[in-house]
């Protein structure tokens, strides 16, 4: 290698030796473009050697300069370092390429997720397959060396569960389930029991009570009081007037309190109406009320912290907590204590017992118990069968014909895989389908209407395939793939499905989650961000899409595929950026020379690197001219500065393009770049979050810097103290907005901007929403604000094109906040351009307001938040026109489709003629998508398959209103034959109709 480069300096050229060439240089050529053969036998060098003779090899080189790749060997590197998320139970196969020269002769592996496989083909190409077992981010550390030296790679994956919601539990009058490590309530929140710190019952719908991620396994409801597993370690909130929480206290606490740190060995938790009981350790420890001796600690004594009940280490593995006694699981036999007026601890009298009692021995082959909160009845499962005793006043017990309390238990069918007690009804899984009994006045049995049950009664509105089922009071809860559904009663909102009346079918609660989105608009585009990549639509006229050209696009189109690793995303008028592994990329125009690497005015249409990857970048925000980067605690700002926005004391640009206007580890934690766009004059400014407060600089036309003037300034100035708890920040034109404290304040001009109930403006912060509520993103725009607190979504300001999503347009702006999405909608991001505003909402995204012909919702003019596409607000269910109402599903429209689909799933368009006049979602791709995410439920009757001739006649059969055997007859496979029987395929499909 070294000899070929001296050999051409010393002849000082080219010219020398090319007559000589001609020969040689055919054969240079078909040698180089043999690089599988180069890189098998060694390095390239020693192979020309032996290809060519020095003379040869002189004349070559001298007269077209040997090939780059010969005059130096390179290190290996990761040339596509990006591998898209895999998913726990599903086949994952996917490659990354290690560059470097020449390629890497060998590639090791540390730290792939359990049942990955890499292989290594012997170049650059490095696969990883298998099936994924465990859902998290895995850091892989490849080891790839080569005789130019060996490289440490780390390359991200991240493993995602297919379903949202793991586990449920029903208290009184509330309801919880565990959703991706965290807990949500919905229901009575009178006493604190929700957990997020509001006592106005009712919540409709999911609130946060523990953040996802918080690694929560199993959730407990009791009368007013909520308990949560953590770790090991157990969390309880609520109603405390008897201590049932826990913490040595009788005080009401509204958010979770300790009662067992991490580690402690708690694996089973029960909340009775006013004690808790827990497994601890192999043992039993009780807390609270102690009336009746039902803490088990021998006394009548009222506790507030955990007393022994079992000693730890007597292989107890479930406990249950009703209204007035408690069981558990020892030894697989049962133990119970406390009242006994229902025979429901001891057969041999109605005396009752503060100290454990058998009330079946070690060894009977119990696995698992549950109690009715509020009542005064048990079931357990008992080696796949299931057992009731106690108080059957209502039919509880599940005995035909009889209402009498049972003196001996019962014993109910075999092929029990779950069971639930509520206070006066009962239900369990049995060979997969769910059966209930006892008392039905608000449609807690789930068959579809009202009226008690003594015997097991199939619950035929139930959903299939159940997994969990909980009950409370009057009304009970399923858990399937992710999804929880409830029926009952609903007046203090325990279903949690947005309304307060009773439902004698199951509701839709928590929808199967991807990961949380986040959202970033412009004035003349839209971008969402998930799963490491991000997707764009809109206006493309200087590529600011990212794409590779300058055509609009009306539909999401994708810039970074997912498992990128892109980590921040920034949408501005004309250009973007991205954080992507540490690194910023750049693309579309380059105004003022904001992207750092080109001339001003050029054009960017696929990403370009600002910052190279590693460089510690962990957020970017976009202006009109200007970008702004935290870079490992600190912030970098480029482009334009001629109103003193780079933060660098004056109006000239940066030397090299870049200005650290705060060093690494300065405490910042957020950043938000306003740069004038043409639409609403304003001057460009910058605010970040610099520890706990607030700082801003650059234009400061009404107040918008927030330091009580007008004046511009090219340093930074408070607007929030420092140490204020601000979150973050979001600048707009002429006014910025912060979170601070879990509320809002604003600051600027006003017109309804601000929030605070005036249309003054102020150049002070002012308060828009109060401290404590729960706000943990703010978006601030030209004409609007919009803030996200505890999964709802509030907005106010401007609502002239329908921006603050209230369904319609209004002349006259709101002074204050007005609720947009319910708490508990799932929101987690929002993002506002001048006339439209977009939202993470579930997973997926949703948009409104104003869009004629520039597509920044990714679909049509709406006033109402409604789901663009690919992003992805699909749910499961057969209203696949989106017609909704009375119109929500038909069989000459969406049955058509389904069962066009299922004769050619890759077909597309297939809407011809199949539409409802009034379908929302009429759009080729909205369709298939549609399609494609029902397509893994429509094996209807159960053999395996998914037939236009079976599942598809199935289900345009049922929406014509057949039942039955009208419904089935000539419809079922054969081969394989259908397993589901009529009732079951009835209540398969209603479990598909829209919520």
């Amino acid at each position: 290698m070294d000899r070929f480069a001296t050999t051409q300096s010393s002849q000082g050229g080219r010219s020398a030796g090319c007559a000589s060439a001609s020969v040689c240089l055919q054969f240079f050529k078909k040698v180089t473009s043999m690089n599988e053969l180069l890189i098998r036998q060694g390095s390239m060098a020693v192979k020309w050697t032996k290809a060519l003779s020095s003379a040869c090899a002189i004349s070559v080189a001298l007269c077209i300069g040997a090939p780059a790749s010969l005059h130096a060997q390179t290190a290996p590197t990761l040339a596509s370092g990006a591998l898209a998320f895999g998913t726990v139970g599903l086949p994952f196969d996917a490659s990354i390429t290690i560059g470097g020269t020449p390629a890497p002769s060998s590639v090791s592996a540390s730290g792939l997720p359990p049942n990955i496989t890499m292989t290594h083909n012997g170049f650059g190409s490095v696969r990883f397959a298998g099936t994924p077992t465990a859902a998290r981010t895995y850091s892989i550390a490849l080891t790839a060396s080569s005789s130019a030296g060996s490289t440490t790679l780390n390359v991200p994956l991240t493993i995602i569960r297919p379903e949202a919601a793991s586990a449920i539990a029903a208290g009184g009058t509330h309801s919880c389930a565990v959703v991706d490590g965290g807990v949500q309530c919905w229901g009575n929140a009178g006493r604190g029991q929700l957990g997020n710190g509001s006592l106005t019952p009712p919540i409709l719908v999911p609130v946060q009570a523990i953040a996802a991620g918080s690694g929560v396994t199993a959730v407990a409801g009791g009368g007013f009081h909520t308990c949560a597993i953590i770790a090991g370690g157990l969390k309880c909130w609520g109603y405390n007037v008897n201590g049932q929480l826990g913490d040595g206290t009788t005080t009401q606490r509204n958010t979770p309190v300790d009662v067992f740190p991490a580690g402690s060995q708690v694996t089973a938790v029960a909340a009775g109406e006013f004690h808790t009981c827990a497994v601890v350790a192999g043992g039993v420890k009780c807390w609270g009320n102690n009336g009746s001796g039902r803490l088990g600690d021998g006394s009548t004594t009222q506790r507030t912290s955990p007393v022994d009940v079992i000693a730890a280490g007597s292989s107890a593995t479930a406990v249950s907590a009703g209204l007035d006694f408690s069981c558990a699981i020892v030894n697989s036999g049962v133990k119970c204590w406390g009242s006994n007026g229902f025979r429901q601890i001891s057969t041999t009298s109605i005396s009752s017992s503060s100290a454990p009692i058998d009330r079946f021995v070690s060894g009977s082959g119990y696995s698992a118990i549950t109690s009715a909160v509020g009542g005064r009845h048990s079931c357990a499962i008992n080696n796949g069968g299931l057992t009731c005793w106690g108080n059957n006043t209502s039919g509880q017990l599940g005995i035909a014909g009889s209402s009498v309390n049972e003196h001996s238990p019962y014993g109910a069918s075999a092929g029990v895989s779950a069971v639930a007690t509520g206070y006066f009804h009962s239900c369990a899984v049995v060979n997969q389908s769910t059966f209930c009994w006892g008392a039905n006045n608000d449609g807690e049995l789930g068959f579809g209407a009202d009226g008690n049950k003594s015997a097991p009664t199939p619950a035929t509105q139930a959903p299939p395939n159940v997994s969990a089922l909980a009950a409370g009071q009057d009304h009970s809860c399923a858990l399937v793939a992710g999804v929880v559904r409830c029926w009952g009663a609903s007046s203090l909102g325990a279903l949690g499905t947005a309304r307060s009346t009773s439902a004698p079918s199951p509701l839709h609660v928590i929808a199967n989650a991807a990961s949380p989105a986040r959202v970033s608009v412009s004035y003349l585009n839209s971008c969402m961000q998930r799963n490491g990549g991000v997707q764009c639509w809109g206006t493309n006229f200087w590529g600011q899409l990212g794409v590779g050209d300058s055509l609009t696009r009306a539909l999401p189109t994708t810039v970074f595929a997912a498992g990128s690793g892109v980590t921040s995303f920034s949408a501005g008028v004309e250009h973007s950026c991205a954080v992507i592994n540490g690194g910023v990329q750049c693309w579309g125009k380059n105004v003022g020379g904001s992207f750092g690497f080109t001339s001003s005015g050029s054009m960017q249409l696929t990403p370009a690197s600002v910052l190279p990857s590693g460089s510690g970048a962990t957020e970017v925000s976009a202006g009109a001219a200007n970008r702004c980067a935290v870079v490992s605690g600190g912030l970098t700002c480029w482009g334009l500065n001629d109103v003193g926005q780079l933060g660098n004391g004056g109006t000239s640009t940066a030397p090299n393009g870049l200005f650290s206007v705060f060093p690494a580890g300065g405490n910042v934690s957020s950043v938000s770049v306003f740069g004038d766009n043409g639409v609403s004059a304003g001057g460009a400014h910058v605010c970040a979050i610099v520890a706990d407060g607030a700082q801003c600089w650059g234009s400061n036309n009404s107040g918008k810097l927030g330091n009580g003037s007008t004046n511009n300034s090219a340093l930074p100035v408070a607007a929030i103290a420092a140490g204020s708890s601000a979150t973050a920040v979001s600048a707009a034109a002429q006014h910025t907005c912060a979170v601070v404290s879990g509320g809002v304040q604003c600051w600027g001009a006003n017109n309804g901007r601000l929030g605070n109930g005036s249309a003054a403006g102020s150049l002070l912060p002012v308060s828009a929403m109060p401290a404590g509520v729960g706000v943990t993103v703010v978006a601030a725009s030209n004409s609007h604000t919009c803030a996200v607190a505890n999964g709802g979504l509030y907005c106010w300001g401007d609502n002239s094109a329908g921006q603050l999503g209230l369904g319609a347009v209004s002349s006259t702006p709101a002074l204050t906040p007005v609720l947009v999405l319910p708490e508990g909608s799932g929101v987690t991001d929002v993002s506002a351009g001048p006339f439209h505003t977009c939202a993470a909402v579930n997973g997926g995204v949703q948009c409104w307001g104003e869009s004629s012909t520039l597509h920044v919702l990714g679909h049509r003019e709406i006033a109402a938040p409604m789901g663009a596409l690919d992003v992805p607000l699909f749910k499961a269910h057969l209203d696949i026109d989106a017609s909704g109402g009375t119109n929500a599903y038909s069989a000459t429209t969406d049955g058509l489709l389904i069962q066009r689909f299922l004769g050619n799933p890759s077909a597309e368009p297939m809407q011809n003629a199949a539409l409802n006049p009034v379908a929302e979602r009429t759009h080729p791709q909205l369709i298939h998508r549609q399609l494609a995410s029902l397509h893994p439920l429509l094996d209807v009757d159960g053999n395996g398959q998914r037939t236009a001739q079976n599942d598809g006649l199935l289900v345009i059969r049922f929406l014509l209103g057949f039942r039955g055997t009208a419904l089935t007859s000539s419809a079922l496979s054969t081969s394989p034959p259908a397993t589901r029987t009529d009732t079951q395929i009835e209540s398969y499909l209603t479990g598909l109709l829209p919520p």
